[in-house]
């Protein structure tokens, strides 16, 4: 019985060691290989080519060697890259477990009065914050949300006034991790309890 219990106690901490990875594609935006400082390439909506995210309007563009400089890796995004842009991705997720999402967002020094709209969407808007860096370098975000469908989806858009582009609020280190599973339900605990009641029974037989 100790046994079986401390093994179940061991499956349980690696599986919420497990739960802290991030659960998103390309969250730092190194897919794309930058062979020299301030050098950067432009993602268009519609094209497919930023790994992990979608472009959902104009382009954004990543970028290395530009200030703020990144803060996990080399690269940053911008989210106005020629053209005022977005980005996109849907995860999995369980309806009722706790998530965390981080990002560090700074403003790009050239324009340093740009803005960029957050949303975490499921079942219905989860998350929704206008974020407004400072002339600083990076700043760090962090927040939790409760996941209300079996899909969650973070995006980024930039409300640059600037439509040439080349000055949206530069993103880095985007995570989505979860923190917390539901409690299940008293009548679902009892069931769980009695089947392995149920179990011990047999293997002392």
């Amino acid at each position: 019985m100790k046994n079986t219990l401390i093994t179940l106690a061991s499956i349980t901490a690696l599986a919420a060691s497990a739960d802290a990875q991030n659960l998103l594609t390309n969250g730092s935006f190194e897919a794309d290989s930058l062979s020299s400082s301030r050098t950067f390439v432009v993602h268009t909506a519609g094209a497919g080519t930023l790994s992990g995210w979608t472009v959902t309007t104009g382009n954004v563009d990543v970028n290395t060697g530009y200030h703020p400089l990144a803060t996990d890796g080399n690269n940053v995004l911008d989210l106005s890259g020629t053209a005022v842009g977005g980005i996109s991705q849907t995860i999995a997720t369980t309806a009722g477990n706790t998530y965390s999402l981080t990002f560090d967002y700074g403003s790009n020094v050239e324009y340093p009065i740009d803005t960029a709209l957050l949303n975490v969407t499921g079942a219905s808007s989860l998350i929704s914050e206008t974020l407004a860096p400072t002339t600083s370098p990076f700043r760090s975000y962090s927040n939790s949300f409760v996941a209300n469908s079996a899909t969650t989806t973070i995006d980024f858009s930039s409300l640059s006034t600037n439509n040439t582009g080349f000055g949206g609020v530069f993103l880095d280190n985007v995570s989505v991790s979860l923190t917390s599973e539901a409690v299940p339900e008293p009548s679902s605990i009892a069931l769980l309890g009695l089947g392995t009641l149920g179990l011990l029974a047999r293997r002392k037989r």
